[in-house]
């Protein structure tokens, strides 16, 4: 095996493996395991090998996956990082630890991600003996010790390197290109001595590879390379040495290329090398390009020559896939494409030039004319030689521009232009329904093609028709256009082909009214529209059958009549000829009933009625009527008479429906546009409409039509209100309000499921608020009061109405707006104990409720609004004008919270209470010009330890403690602020004896929160007081004073750490 190449071993071994002898691939798996080489093939072999049904050979297979070359195959072929292979490895592990996959799949699975993870392995493996392949047992038997493996196969050699395949095509094709190089290098330099040189070093290049073709093929053709390179060099050095120019010039580079493209094609056959067949192609054309400079030819024609020998080189290509295959063909055929592409676009480029050229040249556009025959040949050719989609169709487009380039030589004017376009369209036209009728595969998929490029002719002569302003030309193209399509379709009935035959029948009538005979009439474009849409869509009403997209016969017209007719309706509802639209509306609302009644469509019956709504309205304006709105309400009530009686029964219901429809969306749009336009009696129209909606509403039990029967209702109120000379927004507001909130009483009694309550209910709600807060601004007082008192009575007997306890909020609120403004009215502005007194009687008659326990919920809300009445008055208290009253109210609050403190026993209402009543104090010493802070300071504090206390009770230990450091706070910080401020002793001793207090209290009640805090301020006093007293001493001494004080400190603590800690101990058991 030693004497093999590794891509021989490899292959023996894969042949050994895939034998499917147990034996054979045992012997290859110790074979493997003496090789310092792999590759993927093999380790892939060797996965499923590790599957394999042989128990023996499954093992064996698992240890030579965990070689070293097998691991480093793995990691080549490996793309994903470590981490993420981890991940991999530890599902596997929960696969194989969950039974859902068995132990040697799941160590297969390991070693395709595991092998930078894994232990190197002690030795390579050596299969036992093989055994016949048996079914496996359930248990597999553990494998038999392995043989020692044999030592690695020595490293290659020196030599074996340098004389390796590699090695010597690097040395191969490295010496050409020096050669190449070299010769190119001597041609340009050395003229003495350069043409025998090369000549020699041509021949020799020329013999070597014929002699070395059948020994060494690869030797062989580098050098045949570098002979065919070295021709054209030798061929440049001999046209320099006959300096030859000129005509002789071109001619000699004609033959030269010619001779390269021969010796090229005939290497392309002798090595079967594509690189040689590339090179041919190329120098083919180079040949036809110097071919045309012979005869000192234009661009045009030397496109023309270049193009002539790209469609012999396709024949080329054609030679190289009989010969070989199309893969192999494949790049000069590429190498084609791309030339004829460009070879197009240098074409057009020079034609476009050539077009403004003030004397144009007859040869140039035979030349051009011929290029794109050439190309339409050359797309067809390739169909044939490669099928692909797009080469019929560009070959179609290649033959596009040809009736342009025909005329073009005899310089013909703009209208023949036209009509050669038109001709070339029909020509086309019928050549590709004469391939679908000859029926050859191949002509076949021309079929389309041709179509698009007789559309893209007709489409050509109408725009040049066009352009040439000739109205009879142009009618003669959309009219043959329309002949030819409609002989297609004849022939062979198509939806596409009726379609085009119908928009150039289309054109040509509309072309028609502009000839100079018929345009002396001066026919309206709406009349035009409107002709061109009956001649489409009545012919339809008369055709037997239903509508069906399978009839091609009938829905294109049915298409274009309906768009024309769209269309005509637009512009008729903008043009200013009112009479003209009217007739129009009126043929087309008759027209979309007539198709409703053929196809038995009631959806087209809302075009009709929609028309004839608009076609009522364009009357009266021909007519200069001012009726619209009783003519459009009448006709809304019609509509909905005509389709009342029809909705009941089953076969007349859906027609029924789309009059009741019909009726009720005409209301409401001429409602809104009533409220719009705030025309005068709008609203009792409204209303009309508004009764049709409740109708349907409650025959038919459509609840979803409330919302549209309060929007009515309130567009009515409006304009009646208008009408009455009420244009106050509140006033509006208030109305408005007041009908969507009744309207939703109304409905809770006569129609119980209603799906949409809950938006009318907020709807009604927000118009209360609105209104509201524009009557509080906008009105007097006592027009306020009456608007708020209504709202009391209303809100009231509506939360009666609902037996709902939490609707009491809000007559409860409009009752307080109706007190004050109430007081308001008659001259009294002190507010304050008005609303207070309310507070208090909305919670004492809710608290007295609430003894009898029956109260459902009622109780609560007139609770809930005493209080949040009386924090709304005592937090607006402070501000107000007054003196010591002012307290009055906020200690009333502070009341109400206290008593539903107690009632609810709830600690967390003492803290409002509190609160008012702090609140209340303050405003009190405000009142008496009290400034003295120890006034205020004693008060909170008072406050806060009674809340202390309170919370201590109900077990809040976190909320009490807080409390009573935020109440000495206040105490003790006053005083040391006072103390600091004033630097007065007297303050000193306040603060000591509030210190005392505080703390007998603390110890009395057993709180750290009492402790703690008031032993903090004291001793900051105390530091302070020193400080004043050394303040005079010099720097250096108190910060040397207080050093030693921090350090006796320091030592006192570590002395009396224990005794702390015991401290500490003796106060865990305190409360807050």
């Amino acid at each position: 095996m030693s004497k093999l190449t590794m891509q021989e071993t490899l292959r023996q071994l894969m042949d050994k493996l895939k034998s499917g002898d147990a034996a054979r691939q045992t012997e290859a798996l110790r074979e493997l395991g003496t090789l310092n080489f792999s590759s993927e093939a093999i380790v892939l072999q060797l996965e499923r090998l590790a599957l394999d049904d042989n128990a023996d050979v499954r093992a064996a297979a698992l240890d030579a996956l965990n070689l070293k070359t097998s691991r480093f195959v793995a990691e080549k072929r490996s793309k994903e990082t470590r981490s993420n292979r981890q991940l991999i490895v530890k599902e596997i592990n929960a696969w194989e630890a969950d039974g859902l996959v068995e132990r040697h799949r799941a160590e297969t699975l390991r070693r395709r991600y595991d092998f930078d993870m894994r232990p190197e392995p002690q030795s390579p493996p050596a299969p036992a003996a093989s055994k016949t392949a048996e079914p496996e047992a359930p248990a597999a038997p553990e494998p038999a010790p392995r043989a020692p493996a044999a030592p690695p196969a020595p490293r290659p050699s020196l030599t074996q390197v340098l004389l390796s395949e590699t090695s010597i095509k690097i040395f191969l094709y490295l010496g050409a290109f020096f050669v190449i190089a070299a010769a190119a290098i001597l041609a340009a330099l050395v003229e003495a001595a350069r043409l025998p040189v090369l000549l020699v070093a041509t021949a020799a290049f020329a013999a070597g590879a014929v002699i070395f073709k059948k020994r060494l093929p690869q030797p062989s053709f580098a050098l045949a390379v570098v002979f065919s390179f070295l021709l054209p060099i030798d061929a440049n050095v001999i046209a320099d040495q006959l300096a030859l120019t000129g005509v002789d010039g071109d001619v000699y580079w004609t033959f030269v290329y010619i001779v390269m493209a021969a010796a090229w094609a005939f290497g392309t056959f002798f090595y079967a090398s594509r690189l040689f067949s590339l090179a041919a192609f190329l120098s083919l054309l180079l040949a036809a390009w110097r071919f045309g400079q012979i005869f000192d030819a234009s661009a045009a024609w030397n496109v023309f020559f270049i193009a002539g020998a790209n469609l012999v080189g396709l024949f080329g290509v054609f030679l190289l896939k009989k010969w070989k295959d199309f893969k192999f063909a494949q790049p000069a055929f590429l190498l084609a494409q791309a030339a004829q592409l460009a070879l197009l676009a240098s074409s057009f480029s020079l034609t476009i030039v050539a077009q403004f050229d003030p004397a144009p040249i007859p040869a140039h556009w035979i030349a051009a004319a011929l290029t794109w025959i050439l190309a339409a040949s050359f797309f067809a050719a390739s169909e044939l030689l490669a099928p692909f989609v797009f080469f019929p169709w560009m070959a179609a487009a290649s033959l596009f521009p040809l009736p342009w380039l025909v005329l073009s030589i005899f310089d013909a004017p703009i209208l023949y232009y036209a009509a050669g376009f038109a001709v070339w369209g029909a020509l086309t036209a019928l050549a590709g329904e004469g391939f679908r009728w000859i029926g050859r595969p191949a002509l076949t998929k021309y079929r389309f093609p041709f179509l698009a490029l007789s559309l893209s002719s007709f489409l050509a002569a109408v725009s040049l028709a066009f352009y040439d302003q000739n109205a009879a030309a142009t009618f003669a193209v959309f009219l043959g256009a329309a002949v030819v399509y409609f002989i297609i379709h004849i022939a062979r009935p198509r939806w596409y082909a009726w379609m085009t035959a119908l928009i150039f029948g289309l054109g040509a009538y509309f072309t028609f009214f502009t000839l100079p005979f018929v345009e002396t009439l001066e026919v309206d474009s709406a009349y035009q529209l409107l002709g061109a849409s009956l001649l489409l869509l009545i012919p339809e009403l008369f055709a037997r059958g239903g509508f069906s997209f399978s009839r091609v016969w009938s829905w294109p017209p049915i298409l274009l009549g309906a768009l024309l007719a769209l269309f005509n309706i637009q512009l008729a509802l903008l043009q200013s000829a009112q009479g003209k639209s009217a007739l129009v509306l009126f043929v087309a609302a008759l027209l979309a009933a007539a198709y409703a009644l053929r196809f038995r469509q009631p959806l087209l019956g809302y075009f009709s009625a929609a028309l004839g709504a608009l076609t009522v309205i364009f009357v009266l304006r021909s007519l200069e009527l001012d009726g619209w709105l009783p003519a459009l309400t009448a006709l809304s009530v019609l509509y909905y008479a005509a389709g009342f009686p029809l909705a009941p029964r089953e076969k007349t219901k859906p027609w029924g429906m789309m009059l009741v429809r019909s009726g009720l969306t005409l209301g409401a749009l001429v409602s809104f546009a009533a409220a719009m336009s705030l025309e005068a009696t709008g609203g009792w129209y409204a209303l009309v409409v508004a009764a049709l909606f409740v109708v349907e509403m409650f025959v038919r039990r459509q609840d979803y039509l409330e919302i549209l029967v309060e929007i009515i209702l309130s567009a009515a109120v409006f304009l009646i209100l208008r009408d009455l000379r009420v244009t106050e927004t509140s006033y509006n507001l208030f109305a408005l309000s007041l009908l969507w909130l009744t309207c939703d009483m109304i409905f809770k009694l006569t129609f119980p499921a209603r799906r949409l309550e809950r938006l009318a209910k907020a709807a009604g709600a927000l118009l209360a608020v609105a209104a509201a807060g524009l009557i509080a601004t906008e009105l007097s007082e006592f027009a306020a009061a009456l608007c708020f008192g209504i709202y009391t009575l209303f809100f009231a007997v509506y939360a009666g109405l609902h037996k709902n306890a939490q609707m009491v909020y809000a007559p409860a609120a409009f009752l307080a707006l109706t007190v004050h403004f109430g007081f308001r009215a008659v001259g009294f502005d002190a507010w304050l104990f008005p609303q207070i007194a309310l507070a208090a009687t909305y919670y004492a008659v809710g608290f007295v409720l609430r003894l009898f326990g029956r109260a459902g919920g009622w109780d609560s809300a007139l609770r809930f609004s005493g209080l949040g009445l009386g924090t709304f008055v005592a937090l607006l208290a402070p501000i107000q004008a007054g003196g010591l009253e002012r307290s009055v109210p906020i200690a009333i609050a502070a009341t109400l919270y206290a008593a539903e403190a107690f009632a609810r026993r709830n600690v967390w209402l003492g803290f409002p209470a509190n609160g008012f009543y702090l609140m209340a104090y303050f405003v009190f010493l405000n009142g008496l010009k009290v400034d003295e802070p120890q006034f205020f300071s004693v008060g909170a504090a008072a406050l806060g330890l009674l809340q202390h206390y309170l919370l201590r009770r109900a077990g809040q230990k976190s909320a009490a403690f807080f409390m009573g450091i935020v109440s000495q706070l206040v105490l003790l910080g006053t005083s040391y602020i006072q103390m600091t401020g004033t630097g007065e002793l007297k303050y000193f001793f306040l603060l000591l004896f509030q210190f005392l207090a505080m703390l007998a209290y603390g110890i009395v009640v057993r709180s750290r929160s009492l402790i703690i805090a008031p032993i903090a301020i004291v001793v900051l006093a105390v530091l302070t007081v020193l400080y004043n007293a050394l303040k005079n001493l010099s720097l250096v001494i108190i910060i040397g004073v207080t050093g030693i004080a921090l350090l006796a400190l320091g030592i006192l603590a570590v002395v009396m750490r224990e005794r702390i800690a015991a401290i500490t101990e003796r106060f865990s058991d305190w409360d807050a």
